[in-house]
């Protein structure tokens, strides 16, 4: 079960922090930079393409603009942390162009920190130690390169053609014509960049929107099947189980028993 439960939630400015439950995220980039926690169970982290495993005890910072996605593939809780690159301006301009060989370390009082951002998140002071400190042991025996401008470029304008027409009728061709690359050039590369094909991250962003409105509870199935982009609620259902593992019915139970 993909199921995400929010159960904590401040937000102050930009700042975003955040515990779920079986949490699962379509692929998607911000400009901010990130950070993950698995305080139980496991999730898949997919960074710029590279699956990483995170356990309990496992912290992973993601980069501005690096493209990720989270996969609960067990029972799961974990924090995620979003901070803007004001808070730590000279390091976000120092590692915006790289990314890690290991993007996950091991902090043995990390819920300790969380805790205290959880406590003191509106002291901008106390929110930027934590994260240098945080950065500090990141850095420490890792090995950094540089990103591909070309491959990043082209990963960031799908997403947001993406952004902007998920639940319309995105196509390949229509993509290429925006990049200005043939069709099977596009498909080439859309598979090293993103790991899967158009249509699998389409749907993705189609059953993240749906969930969303499953949430909202005031739409019945069949209009947020259209909602989304789908044509029946026969292929809304197939496409929701395969992306959560349940129905969008059964969903709609759990999330209102929440």
């Amino acid at each position: 079960m993909n199921e995400s439960m929010r159960k904590f939630d401040i937000k102050n400015g930009q700042i975003s922090i955040a515990d779920y439950t079986n949490h699962t995220s379509k692929l998607h980039y911000h400009s901010d930079v990130q950070f993950v926690h698995c305080y139980d169970g496991t999730i898949d982290l997919l960074i710029d393409n590279v699956m990483q495993t995170l356990t309990a005890g496992d912290t992973s910072i993601i980069m501005p603009n690096q493209t990720h996605s989270i996969i609960s593939t067990s029972s799961s809780k974990i924090f995620v942390g979003v901070f803007p690159c004001k808070y730590i301006p000279d390091l976000a301009e120092y590692y915006n162009d790289l990314y890690a060989k290991t993007p996950i370390f091991r902090l043995t009082n990390m819920p300790d920190i969380i805790t205290d951002l959880k406590e003191h998140i509106t002291d901008k002071y106390r929110v930027t130690a934590h994260l240098c400190m945080m950065f500090s042991i990141f850095n420490e025996d890792n090995v950094f390169y540089t990103r591909d401008a070309k491959y990043r470029s082209f990963t960031l304008d799908t997403l947001k053609y993406l952004d902007e027409n998920f639940n319309k009728s995105p196509n390949l061709i229509e993509l290429s014509e925006l990049l200005e690359y043939n069709s099977h050039y596009v498909s080439n590369i859309f598979g090293k960049c993103f790991g899967q094909n158009l249509s699998r991250v389409i749907n993705e962003y189609r059953i993240e929107y749906a969930i969303a409105l499953i949430k909202e509870n005031n739409l019945n199935m069949h209009e947020i099947a259209l909602e989304c982009g789908y044509d029946s609620v026969r292929n809304f259902n197939r496409n929701f189980i395969s992306i959560t593992g349940i129905t969008p019915s059964l969903a709609k139970t759990q999330y209102n028993e929440i």
